[in-house]
């Protein structure tokens, strides 16, 4: 009977590794994705400087450079365009990484409260056994 204990307890401190090993992963998402959220936010905040900069073409002197500058200006605004899209995707994945860890944690707990149960039962049993078979 105390085998079987031991077999379940064992089997709960190796799922509560797993569970640890899983949510440190969650967690390493969690940063991965904020750090490519924030590098492309920053890069989207850029190139819509960028564009607002070439707004106003009165420099242009000819219709060949204001051509020109329109036309570098509406790739610049494709580029901000994508850019921004990107940096609204990558807050999603952040979004759906801070829900995985929640998810893991809430795993995690849910095996080291079965593990807190099963060691208290595992002593609660030890202390009724007689130990001199009196």
């Amino acid at each position: 009977m105390a085998m079987a204990r031991t077999g379940r307890s064992g089997r709960l401190e190796r799922i509560a590794r797993l569970r640890a090993v899983d949510r440190l992963r969650a967690a390493e998402s969690v940063a991965t994705s904020g750090e490519q959220f924030d590098r492309l936010a920053l890069l989207a905040e850029r190139s819509r400087q960028l564009v607002n900069d070439y707004d106003s073409p009165e420099k242009s002197v000819t219709g060949g450079m204001l051509t020109s500058h329109l036309a570098f200006r509406g790739q610049l605004a494709a580029l901000s365009h994508r850019t921004r899209d990107d940096a609204r995707e990558a807050e999603r994945r952040v979004e759906a990484a801070r829900g995985d860890l929640a998810a893991a944690d809430r795993r995690s707990e849910i095996v080291d409260e079965r593990l807190r149960i099963e060691r208290r039962n595992q002593f609660a049993a030890a202390e009724r056994k007689d130990w001199h078979g009196t």
